[in-house]
Protein backbone atom coordinates (compact mmCIF):
# COMPACT_ATOMS: atom_id res chain seq x y z
CA UNK A 1 0.00 0.00 0.00
CA UNK A 2 1.52 3.38 -0.97
CA UNK A 3 1.15 6.43 1.16
CA UNK A 4 0.70 9.98 0.03
CA UNK A 5 2.19 12.70 1.64
CA UNK A 6 0.99 16.74 1.61
CA UNK A 7 4.15 19.32 1.81
CA UNK A 8 3.88 21.69 4.01
CA UNK A 9 5.69 25.09 3.21
CA UNK A 10 8.59 25.46 5.34
CA UNK A 11 7.14 28.83 6.13
CA UNK A 12 4.27 27.56 7.69
CA UNK A 13 6.31 24.93 9.54
CA UNK A 14 8.46 27.49 11.21
CA UNK A 15 5.00 29.71 12.17
CA UNK A 16 3.96 26.53 13.83
CA UNK A 17 6.71 25.57 15.80
CA UNK A 18 6.81 29.36 17.39
CA UNK A 19 2.98 29.29 18.49
CA UNK A 20 3.72 25.99 20.17
CA UNK A 21 6.92 27.56 21.70
CA UNK A 22 4.95 30.88 22.98
CA UNK A 23 2.04 28.46 24.29
CA UNK A 24 4.94 26.55 26.52
CA UNK A 25 6.19 29.56 27.99
CA UNK A 26 3.26 31.35 28.24
CA UNK A 27 2.89 31.20 32.09
CA UNK A 28 6.32 32.01 33.09
CA UNK A 29 7.71 35.72 33.11
CA UNK A 30 10.20 37.21 31.28
CA UNK A 31 14.15 36.74 32.67
CA UNK A 32 15.77 40.30 33.16
CA UNK A 33 19.60 39.85 33.32
CA UNK A 34 21.01 42.07 35.75
CA UNK A 35 23.22 45.00 34.78
CA UNK A 36 26.56 45.52 35.67
CA UNK A 37 27.31 48.50 38.20
CA UNK A 38 29.46 51.10 36.31
CA UNK A 39 33.14 50.21 38.04
CA UNK A 40 34.90 53.61 38.79
CA UNK A 41 38.18 54.72 36.78
CA UNK A 42 40.74 53.88 37.97
CA UNK A 43 42.16 57.64 36.83
CA UNK A 44 39.31 59.27 38.05
CA UNK A 45 41.05 60.98 40.81
CA UNK A 46 38.69 62.23 43.58
CA UNK A 47 36.22 64.92 43.37
CA UNK A 48 34.51 67.66 45.10
CA UNK A 49 33.60 71.02 46.40
CA UNK A 50 35.93 73.72 48.24
CA UNK A 51 36.11 77.60 48.87
CA UNK A 52 36.90 78.81 45.71
CA UNK A 53 40.95 78.64 43.83
CA UNK A 54 41.58 77.00 47.66
CA UNK A 55 44.53 74.88 47.23
CA UNK A 56 43.31 70.78 48.21
CA UNK A 57 45.09 68.09 49.26
CA UNK A 58 44.80 64.48 49.41
CA UNK A 59 47.16 63.06 52.01
CA UNK A 60 47.56 59.07 52.46
CA UNK A 61 48.19 57.61 55.81
CA UNK A 62 52.15 57.73 55.65
CA UNK A 63 51.95 61.31 54.70
CA UNK A 64 52.28 61.97 50.70
CA UNK A 65 49.99 64.52 49.25
CA UNK A 66 48.98 65.04 46.05
CA UNK A 67 47.29 68.29 45.45
CA UNK A 68 45.34 70.51 43.18
CA UNK A 69 43.58 74.01 42.68
CA UNK A 70 39.97 74.71 42.70
CA UNK A 71 38.40 76.52 40.40
CA UNK A 72 36.52 80.05 40.92
CA UNK A 73 33.52 77.58 41.43
CA UNK A 74 35.15 75.86 43.93
CA UNK A 75 35.11 72.38 42.31
CA UNK A 76 38.05 70.28 42.19
CA UNK A 77 39.29 67.04 41.00
CA UNK A 78 42.48 65.30 42.54
CA UNK A 79 43.95 63.14 40.08
CA UNK A 80 47.94 63.53 40.49
CA UNK A 81 50.45 65.90 41.75
CA UNK A 82 50.58 69.57 41.03
CA UNK A 83 53.12 71.95 42.04
CA UNK A 84 51.90 73.86 44.13
CA UNK A 85 52.92 76.08 46.79
CA UNK A 86 52.08 73.46 49.89
CA UNK A 87 54.25 73.42 52.80
CA UNK A 88 54.85 71.17 55.70
CA UNK A 89 53.50 68.50 53.20
CA UNK A 90 55.58 65.55 51.58
CA UNK A 91 54.56 66.28 48.13
CA UNK A 92 53.64 62.22 46.38
CA UNK A 93 54.63 61.99 43.02
CA UNK A 94 52.39 61.21 40.07
CA UNK A 95 48.97 59.91 39.87
CA UNK A 96 46.84 59.65 42.41
CA UNK A 97 46.58 55.85 43.71
CA UNK A 98 43.81 54.02 43.21
CA UNK A 99 44.17 52.38 47.18
CA UNK A 100 44.59 53.70 50.14
CA UNK A 101 42.83 55.80 52.53
CA UNK A 102 43.29 59.58 52.27
CA UNK A 103 42.35 62.44 54.26
CA UNK A 104 41.24 65.21 51.35
CA UNK A 105 41.34 69.08 52.92
CA UNK A 106 41.38 72.26 51.90
CA UNK A 107 44.98 73.98 53.05
CA UNK A 108 43.50 76.82 54.41
CA UNK A 109 41.20 74.94 56.63
CA UNK A 110 42.94 71.33 57.19
CA UNK A 111 40.48 70.65 60.04
CA UNK A 112 37.12 70.43 57.74
CA UNK A 113 39.11 67.99 55.60
CA UNK A 114 37.32 64.37 54.67
CA UNK A 115 38.64 60.34 54.74
CA UNK A 116 38.24 58.85 51.50
CA UNK A 117 38.74 55.20 51.21
CA UNK A 118 40.00 54.33 47.54
CA UNK A 119 39.27 50.98 47.56
CA UNK A 120 35.30 51.49 48.75
CA UNK A 121 32.10 52.31 47.24
CA UNK A 122 33.30 56.29 47.00
CA UNK A 123 36.80 55.55 45.78
CA UNK A 124 36.14 58.40 43.17
CA UNK A 125 34.86 61.01 45.50
CA UNK A 126 31.98 63.36 44.12
CA UNK A 127 30.11 66.42 44.92
CA UNK A 128 29.46 64.80 48.20
CA UNK A 129 33.02 65.28 49.24
CA UNK A 130 32.82 69.09 50.93
CA UNK A 131 35.76 70.74 52.64
CA UNK A 132 35.06 74.14 52.08
CA UNK A 133 36.17 76.60 54.81
CA UNK A 134 33.69 76.51 57.41
CA UNK A 135 33.07 78.06 61.24
CA UNK A 136 34.08 74.40 62.41
CA UNK A 137 37.36 74.47 59.72
CA UNK A 138 38.99 77.76 59.92
CA UNK A 139 38.24 81.58 61.82
CA UNK A 140 37.27 84.28 60.97
CA UNK A 141 39.60 87.59 60.91
CA UNK A 142 39.90 88.41 64.18
CA UNK A 143 39.35 91.50 65.81
CA UNK A 144 41.86 94.38 67.01
CA UNK A 145 44.09 93.83 63.55
CA UNK A 146 46.24 96.69 63.18
CA UNK A 147 48.09 95.28 60.25
CA UNK A 148 47.89 91.35 58.51
CA UNK A 149 50.47 90.76 55.54
CA UNK A 150 49.63 87.11 54.33
CA UNK A 151 52.39 87.30 51.53
CA UNK A 152 50.78 85.41 49.11
CA UNK A 153 51.39 87.02 46.13
CA UNK A 154 52.58 85.12 43.30
CA UNK A 155 54.74 87.99 41.86
CA UNK A 156 55.48 91.77 42.19
CA UNK A 157 56.56 94.72 44.31
CA UNK A 158 54.22 94.83 46.59
CA UNK A 159 52.56 92.69 49.51
CA UNK A 160 48.67 94.31 50.45
CA UNK A 161 47.38 94.53 53.95
CA UNK A 162 44.11 92.28 55.17
CA UNK A 163 40.95 94.59 54.53
CA UNK A 164 40.28 94.01 58.31
CA UNK A 165 43.52 96.07 59.49
CA UNK A 166 42.98 99.57 60.10
CA UNK A 167 44.02 100.87 58.35
CA UNK A 168 45.10 98.74 55.45
CA UNK A 169 47.95 99.60 53.78
CA UNK A 170 50.64 98.23 51.71
CA UNK A 171 53.97 97.26 51.86
CA UNK A 172 56.60 97.94 49.17
CA UNK A 173 59.04 95.35 48.61
CA UNK A 174 62.55 96.18 47.90
CA UNK A 175 64.88 92.47 47.16
CA UNK A 176 62.55 90.23 48.83
CA UNK A 177 61.38 87.04 46.75
CA UNK A 178 58.15 85.27 46.48
CA UNK A 179 58.64 81.96 48.02
CA UNK A 180 56.03 78.93 49.12
CA UNK A 181 54.97 79.84 52.76
CA UNK A 182 53.75 78.20 55.69
CA UNK A 183 49.90 79.28 54.85
CA UNK A 184 50.23 79.29 50.82
CA UNK A 185 52.86 82.54 50.34
CA UNK A 186 55.94 83.78 52.05
CA UNK A 187 58.51 85.94 51.68
CA UNK A 188 62.18 84.61 51.20
CA UNK A 189 64.45 87.29 53.04
CA UNK A 190 67.70 85.21 52.09
CA UNK A 191 68.75 88.27 49.09
CA UNK A 192 71.37 90.82 50.20
CA UNK A 193 69.58 93.66 52.00
CA UNK A 194 66.06 92.49 51.22
CA UNK A 195 63.55 94.35 52.95
CA UNK A 196 59.61 95.61 52.77
CA UNK A 197 58.62 98.87 53.15
CA UNK A 198 55.36 100.00 54.20
CA UNK A 199 53.62 103.73 55.95
CA UNK A 200 53.92 105.04 58.73
CA UNK A 201 50.23 104.47 59.88
CA UNK A 202 51.26 101.33 62.67
CA UNK A 203 51.22 102.89 65.31
CA UNK A 204 50.95 101.33 68.96
CA UNK A 205 50.53 104.31 70.74
CA UNK A 206 50.06 103.51 74.85
CA UNK A 207 48.02 100.73 74.64
CA UNK A 208 48.45 96.90 74.73
CA UNK A 209 49.36 94.93 71.52
CA UNK A 210 50.46 91.82 69.78
CA UNK A 211 52.84 90.67 67.43
CA UNK A 212 52.62 87.59 65.66
CA UNK A 213 54.42 85.73 62.39
CA UNK A 214 55.58 82.40 60.75
CA UNK A 215 59.33 82.43 60.39
CA UNK A 216 61.85 80.19 59.09
CA UNK A 217 65.36 80.42 59.56
CA UNK A 218 68.42 78.10 58.81
CA UNK A 219 71.16 80.47 60.80
CA UNK A 220 71.71 83.66 61.69
CA UNK A 221 72.45 85.11 65.01
CA UNK A 222 71.36 88.73 64.28
CA UNK A 223 68.98 90.34 62.14
CA UNK A 224 65.69 92.57 61.95
CA UNK A 225 62.32 90.71 61.69
CA UNK A 226 60.29 94.35 62.04
CA UNK A 227 61.06 97.87 62.84
CA UNK A 228 59.35 101.23 63.50
CA UNK A 229 60.97 103.53 65.35
CA UNK A 230 62.05 107.69 65.15
CA UNK A 231 65.67 108.25 65.43
CA UNK A 232 66.01 111.44 67.22
CA UNK A 233 64.88 110.58 70.13
CA UNK A 234 64.13 107.09 69.56
CA UNK A 235 60.45 106.09 69.81
CA UNK A 236 58.75 103.22 68.51
CA UNK A 237 58.80 99.27 68.52
CA UNK A 238 61.82 97.10 66.63
CA UNK A 239 61.68 93.27 66.98
CA UNK A 240 65.00 91.58 65.99
CA UNK A 241 66.54 87.97 66.45
CA UNK A 242 69.91 88.34 68.64
CA UNK A 243 71.77 86.02 69.48
CA UNK A 244 69.75 83.31 67.53
CA UNK A 245 66.59 84.34 69.90
CA UNK A 246 64.23 87.21 69.52
CA UNK A 247 64.19 90.41 71.04
CA UNK A 248 61.73 93.11 71.28
CA UNK A 249 62.62 96.87 72.23
CA UNK A 250 60.04 99.79 73.58
CA UNK A 251 60.81 103.15 73.06
CA UNK A 252 59.07 105.89 74.31
CA UNK A 253 61.32 108.68 74.46
CA UNK A 254 61.89 108.96 77.83
CA UNK A 255 62.76 107.82 81.24
CA UNK A 256 65.99 105.40 82.17
CA UNK A 257 68.27 103.50 79.40
CA UNK A 258 67.76 106.84 76.87
CA UNK A 259 64.31 106.46 76.45
CA UNK A 260 64.19 102.55 75.28
CA UNK A 261 64.76 98.96 76.63
CA UNK A 262 65.44 95.73 75.40
CA UNK A 263 63.35 92.62 76.49
CA UNK A 264 65.06 89.51 75.70
CA UNK A 265 63.50 86.55 75.36
CA UNK A 266 65.74 84.20 76.88
CA UNK A 267 64.11 81.51 75.15
CA UNK A 268 67.65 80.05 73.39
CA UNK A 269 67.89 79.69 69.34
CA UNK A 270 66.18 76.34 68.95
CA UNK A 271 63.95 77.92 66.29
CA UNK A 272 67.05 78.30 64.05
CA UNK A 273 66.74 74.53 62.33
CA UNK A 274 64.95 75.95 58.77
CA UNK A 275 61.45 75.05 59.60
CA UNK A 276 58.76 76.93 60.10
CA UNK A 277 57.83 77.99 63.36
CA UNK A 278 54.73 80.69 65.14
CA UNK A 279 56.48 83.14 67.12
CA UNK A 280 54.41 85.63 69.42
CA UNK A 281 54.95 88.37 71.96
CA UNK A 282 51.39 89.69 73.81
CA UNK A 283 51.92 93.00 75.63
CA UNK A 284 49.97 94.12 78.98
CA UNK A 285 51.62 97.91 78.96
CA UNK A 286 50.36 98.28 82.62
CA UNK A 287 50.92 94.36 83.85
CA UNK A 288 53.94 93.93 85.78
CA UNK A 289 53.91 90.22 84.39
CA UNK A 290 52.82 91.65 80.82
CA UNK A 291 55.50 90.68 78.21
CA UNK A 292 55.02 87.17 77.31
CA UNK A 293 56.61 84.96 74.73
CA UNK A 294 55.12 82.16 73.18
CA UNK A 295 56.81 79.96 70.03
CA UNK A 296 54.50 77.60 67.81
CA UNK A 297 51.35 78.31 70.45
CA UNK A 298 53.04 77.81 73.48
CA UNK A 299 54.98 79.85 76.25
CA UNK A 300 58.61 80.05 75.68
CA UNK A 301 61.16 82.32 77.04
CA UNK A 302 60.82 84.48 79.86
CA UNK A 303 57.90 86.72 81.13
CA UNK A 304 58.71 90.58 81.89
CA UNK A 305 57.50 93.63 82.81
CA UNK A 306 57.28 96.16 80.41
CA UNK A 307 55.46 98.90 83.18
CA UNK A 308 58.49 101.13 82.83
CA UNK A 309 57.45 101.63 78.51
CA UNK A 310 54.13 103.03 79.42
CA UNK A 311 54.44 106.14 77.31
CA UNK A 312 53.17 106.13 73.48
CA UNK A 313 55.30 104.05 71.16
CA UNK A 314 54.03 105.68 68.38
CA UNK A 315 56.38 107.19 65.49
CA UNK A 316 56.69 109.41 62.53
CA UNK A 317 58.69 106.52 60.72
CA UNK A 318 57.30 103.72 58.09
CA UNK A 319 56.96 99.94 58.84
CA UNK A 320 59.89 97.88 57.81
CA UNK A 321 60.10 94.53 57.57
CA UNK A 322 63.48 92.65 57.19
CA UNK A 323 65.67 95.93 58.01
CA UNK A 324 66.86 98.53 60.36
CA UNK A 325 64.79 101.48 60.45
CA UNK A 326 68.35 103.65 60.12
CA UNK A 327 71.00 101.69 58.07
CA UNK A 328 70.44 98.56 55.79
CA UNK A 329 70.79 94.92 57.45
CA UNK A 330 68.37 93.26 55.15
CA UNK A 331 68.92 90.04 54.19
CA UNK A 332 68.92 86.63 56.04
CA UNK A 333 68.64 82.72 55.73
CA UNK A 334 64.83 82.64 56.07
CA UNK A 335 61.66 83.75 55.38
CA UNK A 336 58.56 85.06 56.73
CA UNK A 337 54.62 84.90 56.50
CA UNK A 338 51.82 85.97 57.83
CA UNK A 339 52.73 88.81 59.75
CA UNK A 340 49.99 90.37 62.02
CA UNK A 341 50.02 93.42 64.31
CA UNK A 342 47.03 93.54 67.02
CA UNK A 343 46.13 96.57 69.21
CA UNK A 344 45.52 94.10 72.38
CA UNK A 345 46.94 91.70 73.93
CA UNK A 346 46.08 88.33 72.68
CA UNK A 347 45.30 85.40 75.51
CA UNK A 348 47.47 82.45 75.39
CA UNK A 349 44.61 80.21 74.05
CA UNK A 350 44.34 82.67 71.29
CA UNK A 351 47.77 82.84 70.50
CA UNK A 352 47.69 78.90 70.42
CA UNK A 353 44.51 79.09 68.01
CA UNK A 354 46.86 81.53 65.94
CA UNK A 355 49.68 78.75 65.60
CA UNK A 356 47.04 75.94 65.23
CA UNK A 357 44.49 76.69 62.87
CA UNK A 358 43.78 78.71 59.55
CA UNK A 359 41.86 82.05 58.99
CA UNK A 360 39.15 81.22 56.26
CA UNK A 361 40.33 82.99 53.01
Amino acid sequence: MRHSFVRTPLPRVLAVAMLLLHAACSDRSPTVQPQPEPQPQADAGISGVSSANAIVCARNAAGSAWCTRADAGGSFRITRAEALPVTGTSMGTGDLPVAGVFTVYTVDCPAGGKTVDRVGAQRNGGSWLDVRCTPDGCMAAPTGLLAWYRFDEAAGDTAADHANAAPASPLRLHGPTHTAGRVLGALDMSSPNAFAQGTADKNLGTGDFTISLWIRMAGGQYFTLLDKRDAHPIRGYHMVISGGEPLIQLANADGEHGGWYNYHSNMGSGMADGRWHHLAVTVERASTTGLRWYVDGLPAGEVADPTHRQGSLASSAPLRIGAHSWYSDGGWDGAVDELQIHDRALSAAEVLTLATRSYCR
